[in-house]
């Protein structure tokens, strides 16, 4: 049997609604990119819906071995790690990222394997308790162009493993490329948390869970480079064989 893998899904919203309801969620948008990258390595690819209540929440942990949160165009509100806008601030997104947020501390809490990919990354921090840059340009100074014109299977700059982490093990080199497709980065650590890997310009570009339970994030994309580059299948590979492992 595949392991069942849970990928959270950009959605779109329709106007902004009146009287302080809801906003309605109008359509899901998943790249195929993460479902393909899931499923060449052995993983059963389950997209998730936007739901916050608590049942329905814990029933999604119960039923999926693994949680993918994919990335999207859009930024974690800085209020939900105490701090104000700044005006370099993107698109917030808030019923996909209170739903990402809540299925994220579930399914740390069920110790099960997580992956998150560029705004995943940044959703699995905040859901530890750490905080983010709003914005990389206005906030690091002399930071790298982060946010790439060119195709997403395309490279935009390098980045460097650290010796000792669960992410070099898997990767087995010490300088990879990647894509780069962001404008926010970790700040504060999220508790529990190490920092993997890093750009020349200090940002950070990778996260993992202190310990034997894999929960990693990485700040690029590597559901679009898995057909360049055996490294980033590497970490398809090492998230679904956990699944199988619990570990």
């Amino acid at each position: 049997m595949r392991p069942v893998i849970g990928i959270t899904a950009d959605c779109n919203l329709g106007p902004p609604a009146e009287d302080g309801e809801k906003v309605p969620v109008t359509g899901y948008c998943l790249r195929p990119t993460y479902i393909n990258a899931v499923s060449q390595v052995g993983g059963l690819a389950l997209i998730l819906p936007i739901n916050l209540e608590k049942d329905v929440l814990e029933q999604m942990g119960e039923m999926i071995q693994g949680l993918l949160i994919s990335g999207g165009g859009h930024d974690v509100d800085p209020r939900l790690y105490g701090e104000s806008k700044m005006a370099e601030l993107g698109r917030i997104n808030q019923e996909r990222t209170g739903f990402e947020l809540a299925i994220a501390r579930i399914v740390l809490e069920m110790g099960k394997p997580i992956l998150g990919i560029c705004n995943g990354l940044q959703v699995i921090n905040v859901a530890a308790g750490g905080s983010l840059h709003q914005d990389i340009a206005s906030q690091i100074k002399g930071s790298l162009p982060h946010r790439q014109s060119s195709p997403r299977n395309e490279i935009a700059h390098d980045v460097f493993i650290l010796p000792g982490s669960r992410l070099r093990e898997i990767i087995g080199a010490e300088r990879i490329e990647v894509n780069s497709l962001h404008h926010q980065a970790v700040k504060g650590l999220g508790e529990g948390f190490q920092v993997n890997a890093v750009a020349a310009d200090g940002v950070i570009e990778g996260i993992e869970k202190t310990g034997s339970h894999f929960v990693m994030g990485v700040q690029w994309h590597p559901e679009d480079l898995c057909t360049i580059d055996p490294k980033m299948e590497s970490l398809f590979s090492s998230f679904i064989a956990s699944t199988c492992q619990g570990i």
